[in-house]
């Protein structure tokens, strides 16, 4: 066949020469709508290309123009090329995200109510197994520790709580087995014996002012503490928050039945408002206070961040690529506020984002933070996924959440099945 470049061969009517196949081929013309595509693959792909980039082009144009759309891009947008993320899964190159396998349980669990059981985590610096949790039946006031998914002598008593109001949490390594239960006039601890500890208001309050107190039947008058249910653990350390102070006692200690604990005082000045919301894994202690979100640093002082709007519930967790990160998210009526802390300075650090919350209606909306996939409520049965190593959010719907109905605290656990629990004072849900 005769070389189409060479200036001796004119173009023949009708035909098109592709010069990667080195071929005519012909063009046909009709009447009809699908006659008038040109019939041959190589020019219909010169079309798709063509159409592909203006399309493109245009939609560049328009998040050009939008500058906050343009700032926020990389939190609605999905990794580019999947199947390179997933080889590069396999290799150990990046950390596996639950963002997707979290978007999809939403929107297709189905729920089952498991009646008189209340169910506790443990903080995340114990030993547990994964799948061990604390319970509490209100009917028989019984405490102990529940392996889920529960089956039919699933619960392992452990001892009778008295307190009238319960407060849950524990801490387990190969030296002590501790259960610790709350509540507004007194605290409890358990060991693996099923020996008690029990801390009064009394014992807390000469932690606090031991030259003001002589004791609950003398004289002289000290300021008593109202209450001291909130607190928190971690392996060396448990943090009893009260008005103006942390009382500071050895986790191990308590584990030996015994009352004469010594305390260290760190001495805070926080007033009328009660601390709430604390997490003390590791050493680096977080709380909420009124419209602040403060840090207890490791070597002393305290570091507050304060806020537009008071803090409903902080999460938080140590980034999987840089080891002296820690990733802040603190959750408001109205937004989802994601920061940096550098461990090492004990500073903030980074940029801040902030995600707007929609239609936010509850006081104590559904929010938890699992594998580094935070999932808040927005309304009933509506919920804004992050990512928050990799920034990613996306926007999902749930039956099966849309008619949970929730008046108080609630907590949000996981079995090795990735079955989450929604457990309230006195019920649990199995969402599956």
């Amino acid at each position: 066949m005769a070389n189409p470049n060479s200036p001796s061969v004119s173009v023949f009517p009708g035909f098109v020469y592709d010069s990667e196949k080195k071929r005519y081929f012909a063009v046909t013309n009709g009447d009809s709508t699908f006659n008038s595509q040109y019939s041959n693959n190589a020019v219909q792909a010169d079309l798709r290309r063509e159409k592909f980039s203006t399309a493109k082009k245009e939609k560049e144009d328009a998040e050009s123009r939008d500058k906050a759309l343009q700032l926020n891009k990389h939190l609605h947008m999905l990794p580019r090329y999947p199947e390179n993320l997933l080889t590069s899964l396999k290799l150990g190159a990046v950390q596996m995200s639950y963002f997707q396998w979290m978007l999809s349980f939403l929107k297709s669990c189905s729920k089952q109510i498991m009646r008189d059981v209340s169910l506790w985590p443990y903080p995340a610096d114990s030993m547990n197994k994964p799948c061990e949790f604390i319970y509490f039946k209100p009917s028989t006031r019984s405490v102990g520790t529940a392996k889920l998914p529960l089956k039919k002598n699933g619960l392992l008593h452990r001892y009778t709580t008295n307190t009238p109001s319960v407060l849950l949490s524990g801490f387990k390594t190969p030296s002590y087995d501790l259960i610790f239960c709350g509540g507004h006039q007194q605290f409890q601890c358990v060991n693996h014996y099923g020996e008690l500890t029990e801390l009064d208001q009394d014992f807390l309050t000469m932690s606090r002012d031991p030259y003001n107190f002589i004791d609950k039947h003398g004289d002289k008058q000290s300021e008593k503490i109202n209450t001291f249910e909130t607190f928190a653990f971690s392996e060396t350390h448990t943090y009893f928050f009260v008005s103006d102070a942390i009382l500071k006692i050895e986790t191990a200690a308590l584990s030996n039945s015994v009352k004469d604990l010594s305390t260290k005082r760190l001495a805070i000045g926080l007033g009328n408002d009660l601390p709430r919301d604390a997490i003390a894994d590791g050493d680096l202690v977080s709380f909420i206070h009124s419209s602040s979100l403060k840090i207890v640093k490791q070597h002393g002082g305290m570091l507050t961040l304060y806020l537009k709007e008071a803090p409903i519930y902080h999460f938080r967790m140590k980034s999987t690529s840089h080891s002296d990160i820690m990733i802040f998210a603190i959750v408001t009526r109205s937004s989802v506020e994601i920061r940096e802390f550098k461990l090492s300075s004990q500073a903030w650090n980074g940029i801040i984002i902030s995600l707007p919350i929609e239609n936010h209606n509850k006081a104590r909306p559904i929010c938890f933070l699992h594998k580094g996939v935070l999932v808040v409520e927005e309304d009933s049965g509506h919920f804004l996924v992050i990512d928050l190593e990799r920034r990613h959010s996306a926007r999902c719907t749930s039956r099966a959440f849309a008619s949970q109905k929730l008046a108080g605290e609630h907590r949000v656990l996981f079995d090795e099945n990735s079955a989450i629990y929604l457990s309230s004072s006195s019920d649990t849900w199995l969402f599956r």
